[in-house]
């Protein structure tokens, strides 16, 4: 699953839809690496469509492209933030 470069600027309207995706899951993962009982994948297409990768016998990897000037500092941070929230999930192929 590549998102990278999906934000459309000519349609506001599309962010909204990614970053709803985005959001979406990361609870997930979140939910997965806490171990709950049930992950929210209803919330969004993008977690119905990641759920047997996410939720089966699959090893998954992350690629956080981080951008080093002061000036994307906050993105950064908030990408660094994600792929640490995602690296938590462990599923059975790894345990």
């Amino acid at each position: 699953l590549d998102l990278a470069g999906s934000e459309n600027f000519d349609n506001p309207s599309s962010d909204l839809g990614i970053n709803g995706g985005l959001l979406a899951l990361g609870k997930v993962l979140m939910a997965l690496a806490e171990g709950k009982p049930h992950a929210p994948y209803r919330d969004s297409t993008l977690t119905r469509l990641t759920k047997k990768v996410l939720s089966g016998n699959c090893i998954n990897v992350m690629l956080a492209c981080l951008n080093p000037e002061r000036a994307h500092a906050f993105e950064t941070i908030n990408t660094l933030r994600y792929a640490l929230s995602a690296s938590a999930v462990i599923n059975d192929t790894c345990s």
